[in-house]
């Protein structure tokens, strides 16, 4: 599957096979709301976005990222923030 996306006037194609090569060796950072699951491992959405973007987080808002793995068929969840 593969989708396309313009974020701050860039366009940006990715596919599934995209995601999971661009972060099958990436240790996944300490996540704080949501995660996008890739082949078993849970990524922060903003970091798995960046790194198979190339973009800097600050170009973009956590819900364009989770749309984007969404639609690529991955699966994004909200982690248990209860007690922060």
């Amino acid at each position: 599957m593969e989708i396309e996306s313009t974020v701050k006037g860039r366009l940006v194609r990715l596919t599934d096979d995209d995601v999971r090569s661009e972060l099958r060796n990436v240790r996944p950072e300490a996540a704080r709301i949501y995660v996008v699951h890739v082949d078993g491992v849970a990524f922060p959405v903003k970091q798995a976005f960046a790194i198979v973007t190339g973009l800097s987080r600050s170009d973009f808002i956590t819900d364009h990222a989770r749309r984007a793995f969404e639609r690529l068929g991955f699966r994004v969840s909200r982690i248990d923030v209860a007690g922060r």
